[in-house]
């Protein structure tokens, strides 16, 4: 399939989800149903935080993370592949990349069991879903979960977010402007018209098999 056709392919998916009301990322879990466990799936154990003085910890981390990302692109004319790569030069203490929630737990990797086999998921070094890596989309080898983010932007704008902290509940987002802002695990429900179609959305049998 040539590489206009499956733009217009991801285009099209994308604007009759958004139409409809339907969170945005079934048109990721056509593509890999790993994308969509990193909506869906919250740990099995209490593994996070609903105390409002951890969010703020977080928040202050993700600002920080936000503006090293931003140097690391005026200087590379690029985003980083992984946050990892904004050690040490933009980032000088690793343990920047590490939710302050997560560190109290004492255990990284056994925080991240619950994700790992995620892609948003893949840098060991952090605790953050970076949602702009350049992981391949399975099924689409051409297109990488990047670019189908790019296109989310061109449907949604600037608060599709790069980074997410699933550390909390609710869930915390970075934003692609730098914005904040709180979401459940589906952040796309935050831009849906009505009630009425998250619940669509929620029930919609399609929605839930492609996720499988």
């Amino acid at each position: 399939m040539a590489e206009n056709q499956i733009n217009s392919l991801l285009m099209k998916l994308i604007h009759a989800l958004f139409k409809s009301g339907l969170p945005v990322v079934a048109a990721g879990c056509l593509f890999n149903p790993l994308l969509c466990r990193a909506a869906e799936e919250t740990p099995t154990k209490p593994g996070y935080s609903t105390d409002p003085t951890d969010q703020e910890a977080c928040q202050r981390q993700l600002n920080v993370i936000y503006g090293a990302i931003q140097e690391y692109q005026r200087r590379n004319q690029r985003l980083p592949r992984w946050l990892s790569e904004l050690t040490p030069d933009f980032i000088h203490d690793p343990e920047t990349l590490i939710c302050p929630f997560v560190k109290k737990t004492g255990n990284l990797k056994k925080w991240r069991e619950d994700y790992v086999m995620i892609p948003v998921f893949g840098d060991s070094a952090s605790s953050y879903a970076y949602e702009f890596c350049t992981v391949p989309i399975q099924g689409l080898p051409s297109k990488t979960i990047r670019d189908y983010k790019r296109l989310q932007m061109e449907v949604m704008g600037f608060g599709v977010p790069i980074v997410r902290c699933f550390a909390h509940r609710p869930v915390l987002n970075l934003a692609f402007d730098g914005t904040i802002y709180e979401s459940p695990p589906e952040w796309e429900d935050n831009f849906v018209n009505s009630a009425e179609d998250r619940d669509l959305s929620r029930r919609t049998p399609e929605y839930r098999r492609s996720c499988i």
